[in-house]
């Protein structure tokens, strides 16, 4: 139910399944628009800047991958193993 701690805003109901968009104004004191609100209260105050930087890089590593260039940070190929 909206308006309840569980679930504060209309924006907070896709919270728990990571589809909701985090309220820039909330940890602000500055959302007026309080249980109606289409942003999520439940995310936490940097929540929107990780995921922008989360974007960037999926975006990046992307981008290499089509130009055919190196593909960096957690590719499996990249990766040199040491045998004993």
């Amino acid at each position: 139910t909206t308006g309840s701690p569980d679930c504060p805003t209309v924006g907070s109901a896709g919270h728990w399944a990571g589809l909701c968009k985090p309220c820039d104004f909330f940890h602000r004191n500055r959302c007026t628009n309080e249980a109606s609100c289409k942003f999520c209260h439940l995310c936490g105050p940097d929540e929107g800047k990780r995921r922008k930087k989360q974007k960037q890089a999926l975006v990046k590593v992307s981008r290499e991958r089509r130009a055919g260039g190196p593909v960096s940070h957690g590719s499996s190929m990249s990766r040199e193993v040491c045998l004993p």
